[in-house]
C-alpha cells in the first residue's frame, strides 16, 4: 500500500540523502515569476 511505501521512505537513509541532493541542485536554478529578493517583504504583509 502507499501508506506503508511513505512510512518506509521516510526512514530509508538513502532516500534521505537523495532528498537532500536534490534539494541542494534545484535551488541552481530560478523559478521563473519568482523574485527572491522580494521575499522578505512578502513574508510580512503590515510593511
Amino acid at each position: 500500500m502507499m501508506k506503508d511505501f511513505v512510512l518506509a521512505c521516510q526512514d530509508n537513509e538513502d532516500i534521505s540523502n537523495l532528498k537532500k541532493e536534490v534539494e541542494s541542485f534545484s535551488t541552481c536554478f530560478p523559478m521563473p515569476g519568482f523574485d527572491p529578493t522580494n521575499l522578505s517583504s512578502n513574508l510580512n504583509p503590515s510593511e
